[in-house]
Parts: C-alpha cells; sequence; structure tokens
C-alpha cells in the first residue's frame, strides 16, 4: 500500500532568543514562514538582518562600525537578494561621485554640503561616507507662500534652534569664510529652492556671501566627459527624487505649515528600507575605491 506524506507548507524555526539552537543551525531554508523570518535570510550564523536592524532607530556611519563580522555577513546577504535595493543602490553612489567631482572642482577652498528636504538626503550620506562635510535641513512644501513675517518668526524659531545645533547661524558661518556653504534640491520649478534661500536669508536676519543655493538635477549632476550616459538608466532613476517614495531618505517629511515640529521628525526612526539602503550604501564604499573615474568604478555595475 503507498503512503502518501503530505509536505508541510511552513517550518517553524524557534525564537532567536533560544541561543543554542540558532547556534546549531547550520542550514538555509526556504520554507521559514514570512511572520518569523524573511525568506532566505537565516545564514549560516543564525542572525536574522532585519533583527539586526531593528536594533538601531537611526543607522549612520557609526552604527555601522558597530557590527560584528557576521552581522556584517548576514546584512550584506539581505542586500545582495534585493535586485532592485542593488541598482539602486550604484545609482546613489555615481550620483554622489558626479556630485563631488563637480564640487571639488567648483569650491577647491572647501564647502558644506547642504541637503533640503528628503529629495537629496541619501545622496548626502553617500558623500559622507568620502568625506564631505553635510548637513540636513528637514522642509517639504515650500511652493506656497509665505505668511506675514511676525508669524513667520514666531513659528519658525525652533527651525531656527535646530539650524544654529547645526552649525548653520550666522556667527557660525562667518568664522569659515573660506568654506563655501552648499544648499542642495533637487528642482523642479525651481520654486522650492528660491523659497528656501528666502526663508534662510530670513532665519539669518541677512544675506551671507559664502552662501550659495544649488539644483541637484541641473547643476551638480552634469559631468562633462562622462561615457556613462545617465540617459541609459530608467526613468525613476533619473527623476531622482522617486528614490524618496521608495522609503530610502533618512529625513522625514517636514511640511512647512507645520514647520515648528522639527524636533520630532529629526527623532523620528528610520524606515527598513532607509536603514537596508544606508548599510548598502556605507558598506560598498567601505570596502571599494571609487577615487578613479566613474567610467572604470562602475562600468561592471549596471
Amino acid at each position: 500500500m503507498e503512503i502518501r506524506i503530505r509536505q508541510k507548507q511552513n517550518i517553524y524555526i524557534p525564537d532567536l532568543r533560544c541561543q543554542k539552537f540558532m547556534k546549531s543551525a547550520s542550514f538555509k531554508t526556504d520554507s521559514v514562514t514570512e511572520d518569523k523570518f524573511v525568506r532566505n535570510e537565516i545564514n549560516f550564523t543564525g542572525l536574522n538582518p532585519r533583527r539586526i536592524l531593528r536594533r538601531f532607530r537611526q543607522f549612520g556611519i557609526k552604527e555601522y562600525e558597530r557590527l560584528s563580522e557576521p552581522e556584517l555577513k548576514a546584512l550584506r546577504t539581505l542586500v545582495d537578494s534585493d535586485g532592485k535595493l542593488c541598482l539602486d543602490r550604484n545609482v546613489i553612489i555615481l550620483f554622489s561621485k558626479i556630485v563631488k567631482d563637480n564640487l571639488d572642482k567648483m569650491y577647491p577652498n572647501g564647502y558644506v554640503f547642504v541637503s533640503i528636504g528628503r529629495s537629496p538626503a541619501v545622496i548626502g550620506k553617500a558623500l559622507e561616507c568620502q568625506g564631505v562635510d553635510v548637513r540636513y535641513c528637514p522642509i517639504s512644501e515650500l511652493r506656497y507662500s509665505f505668511p506675514p513675517e511676525d508669524v513667520l518668526k514666531k513659528r519658525t524659531e525652533p527651525y531656527k534652534k535646530y539650524l544654529e545645533s547645526i552649525g548653520l547661524s550666522p556667527d557660525e558661518i562667518e568664522k569659515h569664510p573660506e568654506k563655501t556653504y552648499v544648499f542642495v534640491d533637487y528642482e523642479f520649478s525651481g520654486t522650492t529652492l528660491k523659497n528656501f534661500e528666502r526663508l534662510f536669508t530670513f532665519l539669518m536676519g541677512k544675506q551671507l556671501p559664502n552662501v550659495v543655493f544649488k539644483s541637484l538635477n541641473k547643476k551638480l549632476l552634469k559631468k562633462a566627459g562622462l561615457r556613462i550616459d545617465l540617459r541609459d538608466l530608467t526613468c525613476e532613476h533619473l527623476a531622482y527624487a522617486d528614490f524618496k517614495k521608495c522609503g530610502y531618505s533618512p529625513v522625514e517629511r517636514l511640511p512647512f505649515r507645520h514647520i515648528e515640529k522639527i524636533k520630532r521628525v529629526i527623532a523620528k526612526p528610520h524606515t527598513e528600507n532607509c536603514k537596508k539602503m544606508l548599510f548598502a550604501i556605507i558598506d560598498f564604499l567601505a570596502t571599494h575605491d571609487i577615487s578613479g573615474n566613474p567610467d572604470d568604478v562602475f562600468r561592471d555595475l549596471w
């Protein structure tokens, strides 16, 4: 008599708190349920990469340096299994390389990259890994008209204090006249960039000679003689602002009408996609030399 064995669809693995079991688990399974672990993400160490990322409210270079070698391997496995994230990482690093090369030529005496809003923020993180001084100014919905100055002054006081805390005050900027403070945003119509310039000048109380405002896509992403044709990338990559829709941006949305809530916004934890992307960027730049020509660095990555 033939006996048919019904194969179970799901195999439940004991919780990670059972360290003895997990240390002895030298397997990789496709049968782990989604509610316990992610498929194919338990490596020979028994570490769950998503649980590793959940330890950190926000992820950056300091958090990366705290990771052990087994944790790095687990997270690399997670990143390598996500083809879209790897492609997006390569695009972001390529863009950051082009931006850095252009800024190095434009401001040889030094500069500070100031990211406006969410769109350039992840490029700012890639620039940080390359030794660039980067600051972040959360703001959005600046396309609309400003309130009267007396109302604006009262509502923007917390934001002004935040700018001072990151070294963006008139006194601090004037201490470094040799440096250029480059405020950058991804530009569609240009209204947001102009309005932020107006807002920043209002908060500083005057115009500062070593402060400039630049379009990321129209000014800083131009590379003369670059053989990599940016038109070969998808429309999503060219419309770089769409990266924030993927949850990659380390800066949360702060509508201008709620500008007084800046403290709450900067304290928000990073999303899982943001942590994955930041790990992917930092790990790539920690293990690869991109100091050469972008054509040579990235020719094998597409």
